[in-house]
């Protein structure tokens, strides 16, 4: 399997509203696309969480059309997430632990954690639920095809996503991270 194959079925699965499946999909290719973004760092964790911090305004600028570049925390508890002293976690550690561990290991996502078509963001005061969009898994997608690494990826003439309210061809945007950075208004990365 490609990293190009597991965008495409997780556009299709977005399509679908099957978006299990699409986080499961966007996972493995973020996994992928941060190993070989960073060789040398040691854990799939350190790996996948340093891919999402380094592209979290990409990825909520795809998913909200706004840029969210620090302090998006959610209060939600899991066994697998370390306490903090005022129970909120930031969402590479939610996307990481809850969504990628919980869809690979236990092949679905815990009770109390929903992910619906809207573009938002919700915790319960007290209840510990937790909903996030599945817009999120659309920014990921694009994030992991604009990654440098992955120029060479073959992505099907059909994937296309809206960007500043034009539709794209994904290919379009393979291995054009700071490209793509400028189209959406981001700061570009020193090289």
């Amino acid at each position: 399997m490609s990293i190009a194959r597991c965008i495409e079925r997780a556009l299709r699965a977005l399509d679908s509203g099957d978006f299990e499946d699409a986080f499961l999909q966007v996972s493995v290719a973020v996994a992928a696309t941060a190993r070989k973004e960073n060789p040398s760092l040691q854990g799939d964790q350190r790996c996948y969480r340093k891919f999402l911090k380094d592209n979290i305004d990409l990825i909520t600028r795809v998913s909200f059309g706004s840029t969210f570049r620090e302090g998006i925390r959610l209060r939600y508890d899991h066994s697998d997430l370390k306490n903090t002293p005022d129970g909120t976690h930031s969402l590479d550690g939610l996307l990481y632990v809850v969504v990628r561990c919980s869809l690979v290991h236990e092949a679905g996502l815990p009770p109390g954690f929903t992910v619906v078509r809207e573009p938002m963001f919700a915790t319960g005061d007290t209840s510990g639920e937790v909903t996030i969009s599945s817009k999120l898994a659309l920014g990921m997608a694009v994030a992991v095809t604009a990654s440098p690494v992955n120029a060479d990826e073959e992505l099907s003439r059909e994937c296309s996503v809206e960007l500043n309210g034009d539709r794209v061809a994904l290919r379009e945007l393979r291995g054009g991270r700071n490209e793509l950075r400028r189209r959406l208004g981001l700061s570009v990365a020193p090289a």
